[in-house]
């Protein structure tokens, strides 16, 4: 069983690395140590080893081989080992498979700490909320703000008609790749490689869409999945009077994982049930006087919903 695993693990990197190789190296920076590598991404030296024999980019340093730290994300991705591979594996896919037609309720929390303490008596917080409006508050200078908000989440959404099928046609094949800057919303990289980030695979729902004049709009915002909320970027396709949200490439690597059923989740059903929309294009989530600062966001459903 162990030699079965061990196999199967080797098909997956030799085959992450072939992907990481269309990636030009000169979108590359060579800055990460293997002990980089193992302390933030939760990699084990044999696995790196066994990377670098298979091909994976790097550099030369001092002490040893330096890795670009976008192919150690991804590899800690794909391989299961990054936080947002446990996240899908343990919290997204059981919000997507959850029985239920009636909309979930949850609670949305915010946090932020002063980025200068000693600037002031009172820190001055804006939080961005779904929908897009803004919640501000004013607290004692060096405590942190904090903020909570509740929302209802819809579970059942139409299905695609089949003008708007015709769009996802091809990209159910695309595969989620963290993306240096230059290339996340390069379409002809894009198309030519099948490696997509969620910005980019959003750029392209929308460019298609609008090139066969079936409405799309990019959306920004929260996968919302207790206790986790991670930010994310999709397309949303208007049927009727609503629009649904789509992202084929998320499904795609859910399925990959077999944390979805193929059969079930073809690319043109929706996510939404756990998906909030914040705004069109990625943005801050909380400011301090005015200023954007790191915010985490966290959330719980509350019972009976």
């Amino acid at each position: 069983m162990a030699k079965d695993l061990s196999d199967e693990l080797d098909r997956h990197m030799r085959a992450l690395v072939s992907k990481l190789k269309l990636i030009p190296d000169e979108a590359r920076s060579f800055t990460m140590s293997m002990d980089d590598a193992i302390r933030g991404y939760r990699l084990t030296r044999e696995l790196l080893e066994r990377l670098l024999a298979y091909g994976l980019p790097a550099g030369n340093g001092p002490d040893g081989p330096r890795m670009d730290h976008l192919d150690l994300r991804n590899a800690a991705f794909r391989l299961g080992f990054g936080p947002i591979a446990l996240a899908a594996r343990r919290f997204w896919a059981a919000s997507l498979n959850q029985p239920g037609s009636q909309p979930r309720t949850y609670e949305i929390f915010y946090y932020a700490t002063c980025p200068t303490p000693g600037h002031g008596l009172v820190c001055g917080y804006r939080f961005l909320l779904p929908g897009g409006g803004y919640a501000d508050c004013e607290v004692p200078a060096d405590v942190g703000a904090s903020y909570k908000t509740t929302l209802s989440l819809a579970t059942e959404w139409p299905l695609l008609p089949p003008e708007s099928r015709h769009i996802l046609q091809g990209m159910e094949e695309l595969e989620f790749m963290y993306l240096p800057r230059p290339l996340k919303t390069d379409l002809g990289f894009i198309r030519q490689t099948g490696l997509s980030d969620c910005l980019g695979t959003t750029r392209l729902l929308v460019h298609e869409g609008r090139r066969h004049g079936v409405p799309v709009r990019p959306s920004f915002g929260f996968i919302v999945a207790p206790p986790y909320v991670s930010l994310h970027n999709w397309a949303e396709f208007l049927v009727g009077d609503r629009w649904v949200p789509i992202d084929p490439v998320l499904i795609k690597f859910m399925v990959d994982m077999e944390l979805l059923d193929a059969c079930d989740w073809p690319g043109f059903r929706s996510p939404g049930a756990m998906l909030v929309r914040v705004g069109d294009e990625p943005t801050w989530i909380g400011a301090h006087e005015g200023d954007p600062v790191p915010a985490e966001v966290r959330t719980r459903r509350l019972r009976g919903s």
